[in-house]
């Protein structure tokens, strides 16, 4: 009935008009909830809303729980904790979701920025721009949104301004960055003022943004980082307005030339220069500047003649004598242009483009070998500095100069490697290598693909070579070094040389740890693996085995949340999987199935990742999603560790006949695979197969593998053997042990003829019952007959079991001279 009195439900979407205003204290409005995350937390305290952050190298945000804004004026007070290391605060703005919304920052290291992440995708719009008012741990902050128009200003002074159309509304909120000095950084909001209402929003954008002029140095810096980031038009503009208020400015003057040079407005920019140079006439960037703009407005002979009045004063400028040599090519006069290159070459002898300028030239004046010399070294300085979409462009010159030349055709060799066409590159390295190369490159790039083939012994002795021919180069001992660990040799000496060498190098400081860790020295491993990770902190396979000499010492919670804190930034299916592995050496196969079913999400398909997981779920009875995944694999190219797997499962659904055809295809693929024979020993201990039982058992027991758990079992299940099928008898001297078979046939009487072996049973005394090795009865004859060391009685062989091993024995013995009778 009394609807009216009623209070009205706010809508938190709605389009706001309103003028909003908090100091955060006890009894007033907040409109932000706490936030308490890994990696940051929120929460008003203090009479200030604080937005902490808990790990080094993370941004966060946290939007208003009310109201959608389109055009507005916001008012903070900022202030940064004295604690911080590097560290940022400001605020999201035109929120829709956590994949579209503006930020905008200022750090306490003296700068700012503004972006838009757009559709999940981070689009820089102003990059950080140092400004000499973010001096101090506290600021005021405004933000003005008018339409497209974004503008900024700290301490009441304009800092920027950008024009950004992609999002036209949306909420407010808070955010924070922390960078990689400290583990914490703590940023809070003092007060909060947002103006929303249309009449006033347009009295501050026009107070503050059309009449309150900007320091000209503030559009200079922004005009800077705008052409740093290839926005001319942005920067024109800035510079501009810049000039206006202070036309004598060389940086304003200067950049705007740049500028308009990048947007094709040649007047413009020449008027600039001239401007420029009349003030200071010993600009010499203006002078090279000018050279660029009189050439590009096709002004070839001014071009010429200002840089031949000029390049006296500037005689070191190679980029002038470039510019001279492109107006004489322009001009058509190539043995000019040739001359003019050969002196910027000569000046910067490190840049490729005058050489590959002068060689076009020699080309034009006939001169093929002098061209060919001139490409060549353009070619040696791009390889080297990886620019091989421009060596691209000189191979075609080279191979029409000379097809035949060895460094050609190793050019070739190298782009093709680099392309992945490692099939072409390799017939051409291989014919390089056997007439005798000394490119040590040729070599490497040979080398690895070896490495790519599984010719490793190979890759070894090419690695050796290139490592001779340039034996300071770390990167040859390194890939020597991993060569030599992986065949399974020794490898210090290599792995030494290249830590000489490059001793902060990331990849030969995981080597280190992997070798140290080969000898079982965890924590100098750990040490090695941290050195590397310093210095590739976003390599996976470096995280991955530092986490992992973490988790092995003990320091688990470590080694995990080094992992999650990478996952946040970067979701790898490797991470995953090693989340998994890691899961499975705690003996926790539910979690490690989840960690791997995370992997195949970020990487369907992978073979490994799904492997690991269908092993998983075995160990938890997930016996369909495991037997989904197997026969997924089995449609590919299976692996013996596949049928392995395929094999366990059959064996959990007493599928016995279609074990022992996994078990023997794996075997077929992997021969000698211990877990393969060791599965198959069991499978056929379970159908009572006692003689195939009996040979995979000692083939798994040959030589004694290193691995423990594969030992373990092994005797395990030669125990179960024993037990099941076997009787036990010893010799009563040296306490030697002999199995046979219990149910072993009995076998005819009579003379037993050769020598067996000292390991043999020799007989049983019949007196005493006690029995006797070769070895120690020896000591004790009679009549050229053993007898009982005891007793004296004449050992026999009456029980046919013992009889069998003699016969066993005899039939692997050599034929010796010396042979006493037994009965």
């Amino acid at each position: 009935m009394l609807w009216f009195l009623k209070k009205k439900e706010n809508d938190p979407d709605r389009e706001a008009l309103e003028r909003f205003h908090t100091d955060f204290g006890l009894l007033q409005q907040r409109r932000f909830s706490a936030v308490d995350a890994d990696s940051h937390s929120c929460r008003v305290k203090r009479g200030a809303l604080s937005l902490e952050l808990h790990k080094k190298n993370v941004f966060a945000w946290v939007p208003a729980d009310l109201y959608q804004y389109r055009d507005f004026s916001l008012e903070a007070t900022v202030s940064f904790d004295r604690e911080n290391g590097h560290s940022a605060g400001g605020f999201i703005f035109r929120f829709i979701n956590n994949e579209n919304f503006y930020y905008f920052l200022v750090s306490n290291a003296g700068a700012f920025r503004c972006d838009v992440l757009f559709n999940g995708h981070p689009l820089r719009l102003i990059e950080w721009t140092p400004t000499p008012l973010l001096i101090g741990d506290r600021h005021e902050v405004r933000l003005i949104a008018h339409g497209s128009q974004l503008s900024f200003y700290v301490d009441q002074e304009w800092i920027g301004e950008i024009d950004d159309d992609k999002l036209l509304s949306g909420r407010i909120g808070v955010a924070g960055q922390n960078f990689n000095e400290e583990d914490r950084a703590e940023i809070r909001f003092h007060r909060l003022t947002i103006e929303s209402r249309p009449v006033r929003v347009e009295k501050e954008y026009w107070r503050w943004a059309r009449y309150v002029p900007a320091e000209p140095g503030a559009r200079v810096a922004l005009g800077r980082t705008f052409s740093a980031m290839g926005n001319y038009a942005a920067a024109a503009v800035e510079l501009k307005k810049a000039l206006k208020h202070d036309p004598t400015n060389e940086e304003a003057l200067f950049l705007f030339a740049v500028c308009a040079v990048n947007l094709k407005l040649h007047d413009q920019a020449l008027a600039a220069l001239d401007r420029l140079l009349g003030q200071n006439p010993g600009h010499g960037q203006a002078v090279v500047e000018k050279a660029n703009a009189l050439y590009l407005a096709n002004e070839f002979l001014k071009a010429r003649d200002f840089i031949r009045v000029n390049i006296d004063r500037f005689a070191d400028a190679a980029t002038l004598w470039n510019l001279l040599g492109n107006c004489e090519h322009a001009l058509g006069n190539w043995e000019k242009a040739a001359e003019a290159y050969r002196e910027a070459g000569l000046r910067e002898p490190e840049m490729p483009l005058y050489f590959a300028n002068r060689a076009r030239m020699l080309e034009k004046c006939g001169r093929p070998e002098e061209a060919l010399a001139d490409y060549l070294k353009a070619a040696r300085l791009l390889f080297r500095q990886e620019a091989y979409d421009d060596l691209s462009l000189i191979m075609t010159r080279l191979t029409a100069l000379a097809p035949e030349s060895d460094e050609a055709l190793g050019f070739e060799a190298k782009m093709l490697f680099h392309e992945n066409k490692r099939t072409e590159a390799k017939p051409i390295l291989e014919k390089l290598i056997q007439g005798g190369a000394t490119d040590s490159a040729l070599l490497y790039l040979s080398g690895l693909i070896a490495v790519d083939e599984g010719r490793r012994e190979d890759a070894a002795g090419l690695f050796a070579r290139a490592a001779e021919i340039e034996p300071g180069y770390a990167l040859y001992w390194w890939r020597l070094a991993e060569c030599e660990r992986l065949l399974g040799r020794d490898y210090e000496k290599e792995l030494e040389k290249a830590r000489q060498l490059a001793p902060d190098d990331p990849w030969v400081n995981n080597l280190a740890g992997l070798e140290r860790l080969d000898r079982g020295d965890e924590r100098a491993a750990l040490a090695s693996f941290a050195k590397a990770r310093a210095g590739a902190p976003r390599d996976i396979d470096i995280l991955i085995n530092y986490s992992d000499v973490l988790h092995r010492t003990g320091k688990k919670e470590d080694a995990l949340a080094l992992v999650e804190e990478e996952l946040e930034i970067n979701p790898n299916a490797h991470l995953y999987n090693h989340k998994g592995n890691l899961a499975v050496r705690e003996g926790d196969y539910r979690r490690a199935a989840a960690e791997y079913e995370k992997a195949i999400k970020a990487a369907p398909d992978h073979p490994l990742y799904m492997e690991n997981c269908a092993a998983a779920c075995l160990e938890v009875d997930e016996i369909t999603r495991a037997e989904e995944l197997l026969l997924k694999l089995l449609d590919g190219r299976p692996t013996a560790s596949v049928y392995n797997l395929l094999g366990n499962l059959c064996v959990v659904r007493t599928e016995y006949l279609r074990a022992d055809y996994c078990y023997t295809e794996g075997l077929r693929l992997e021969p000698g695979n211990r877990d393969l024979v060791l599965n198959l020993a069991s499978l056929a201990l379970e159908r009572s197969q006692y003689d195939k039982a009996k040979e995979l058992i000692e083939a798994a027991l040959l030589g004694r593998p290193t691995e423990g758990r594969t030992e373990e079992r092994a005797l395990t299940l030669q125990k179960k053997l024993r037990d099941k099928f076997e009787t036990q008898y010893r010799c009563d001297g040296c306490g030697r042990e002999w199995w046979v078979r219990r149910d072993v046939e009995s076998s005819e009487g009579g003379k037993i003829r050769g020598e067996p072996p000292p390991e043999s049973p020799a007989g049983q005394c019949p007196a005493c019952g006690r029995i006797w090795c070769v070895g120690c009865a020896r000591a004790h004859l009679k009549d050229n007959r053993f007898v009982c060391a005891g007793c004296g009685e004449f050992l026999k062989l009456q029980d046919h079991r013992l009889r069998r091993l003699v016969l066993e024995y005899l039939n692997r013995a050599e034929p010796s001279s010396f042979s006493p009778q037994r009965h």
